[in-house]
């Protein structure tokens, strides 16, 4: 699965939030690709998080479309999420611009939630 794929499955879950992965019922862009993979809390979130960085944050992302401000994948993601409250979908199409490979693959995924990544 791709980051991007991740975050519009993710965003279908639940409404959008600012600020945290998850805050009063709804998901920031990461938090709803965390979601997506099977993960419904901040603990599982920061992990995941981690595991994000090895794959997408080893280059700068070209500047902001909004502000002109450069920031690392990952950072440029929750800038978008938060700084301009961009909804996760047109996140999602940024991020599929800009990806390179799919998410990589998380130990603590039960069977039957790697199960379901495969399937998408």
């Amino acid at each position: 699965m791709r980051l991007s794929e991740a975050i519009r499955l993710g965003a279908t879950l639940r409404p959008q939030a600012f600020g945290n992965y998850f805050k009063d019922g709804g998901s920031c862009a990461l938090g709803a690709a965390t979601e997506a993979l099977g993960f419904r809390s901040d603990e599982y979130a920061v992990q995941i998080y981690a595991a994000l960085i090895d794959k997408f944050d080893d280059v700068y992302c070209p500047g902001c479309p909004d502000c002109g401000q450069s920031f690392r994948n990952l950072r440029m993601i929750s800038h978008f999420n938060d700084d301009h409250r961009w909804t996760r979908e047109r996140i999602a199409d940024w991020v599929e611009l800009h990806e390179p490979q799919p998410l990589p693959e998380f130990e603590c995924l039960t069977p039957e939630q790697q199960e379901a990544l495969n399937a998408i």
